[in-house]
């Protein structure tokens, strides 16, 4: 449990920032400008296309994570820095791929997405490496710009939610100089310098993205679900529709990615275990976490239940 929770708390407390910092825009939106609903309808839909981008990408954290973890705990730590490199590689060819694809002199806010994905790459290497503080600083350190930065601009200089957009650029790019500085300042000693015949080398690609079809296939249908009641709500006559549904997805994406904190825990852990070869505290682990994950989502039943009228209330007036 303390090998859980050491992993667990650092990244529930990152993973929730994300939500929180959509939270902050959508409450943002919602008082800036005399059409709150409208207004935060038309964010929702700016959102559902990024979230789109991002989620179906997360398959870099995740696939990242577990494969590091089985290094680490073989004591590879040669692999341990090709699974770095590889992770850091696939995410830039992504990143670039988003700037092509968009439209000639696209909106600034696509310029966020590279610096998104390639932060899933770090932050998957760093939870394989089971270490979660990294992570924390990094997702604490953007929000916090995110949200100096959105207040600012939306409101100090009357941008709006183009404001909002700009934050959200600035943010993920502070998050990727923070990584590369503390992975500089922490493991430049394992860090054995990359062979790319070894990063490129076809087999552990192919066990990458074989590991990663599921996870892919996985978040489409996920994201599949959620961009529907979004598009659904837009297409409605009533604006205010779109801006409630809205609402209560934040509510929703705020418990699941509380609940992601003890899923990272399980993959650090869990591909640790199985490097080492320990299948007794693989098993052990594998029904604790499922037990961890048990209990969070009783209690945030329970904060739903009870006072949902006063989170729906924070962000609209």
């Amino acid at each position: 449990n303390r090998e859980i929770l050491r992993i667990a708390l650092p990244n529930i407390v990152s993973t929730i920032t994300v939500p929180l910092m959509g939270s902050v825009s959508t409450a943002i939106a919602g008082h800036w400008g005399a059409d709150s609903a409208a207004t935060i309808g038309a964010l929702a839909i700016g959102v559902s296309i990024f979230n789109f981008i991002y989620w179906n990408c997360s398959f870099v954290r995740m696939g990242t994570s577990g494969l590091t973890a089985q290094a680490f705990g073989a004591g590879d730590f040669r692999e341990c820095t090709n699974m770095l490199a590889r992770a850091l590689s696939v995410s830039a060819v992504m990143g670039e791929l988003m700037l092509l694809l968009q439209y000639p002199g696209g909106e600034v806010a696509i310029w966020a997405v590279p610096a998104g994905i390639v932060l899933f790459g770090f932050n998957g290497w760093f939870t394989g490496m089971q270490n979660a503080i990294f992570p924390m600083l990094t997702a604490v350190t953007g929000n916090i710009v995110h949200i100096l930065c959105s207040l600012w601009f939306a409101f100090g200089m009357d941008m709006g939610i183009v404001g909002i957009a700009c934050a959200s650029v600035i943010a993920q790019w502070t998050g990727v100089a923070l990584s590369a500085l503390l992975l500089a300042a922490k493991y430049r000693p394992i860090l054995s310098g990359s062979d790319w015949s070894e990063v490129l080398d076809l087999k552990p690609l192919k066990t990458f993205f074989i590991i990663n079809r599921d996870i892919i296939l996985r978040t489409f249908c996920i994201v599949a679900v959620y961009t529907f009641f979004t598009g659904a709500s837009a297409r409605m006559d009533d604006p205010a529709l779109l801006a409630v549904n809205t609402l209560l997805l934040r509510h929703f994406t705020l418990f699941s990615y509380m609940n992601d904190g003890f899923a990272y825990a399980a993959e650090a852990l869990t591909g640790r275990f199985i490097g080492a070869r320990d299948s007794v505290s693989l098993r052990d682990c594998l029904r604790r976490c499922i037990a961890w994950g048990t209990l969070v989502s009783v209690v945030f039943v329970g904060i739903y239940l009870v006072w949902w009228r006063d989170l729906v209330g924070v962000f609209v007036d």
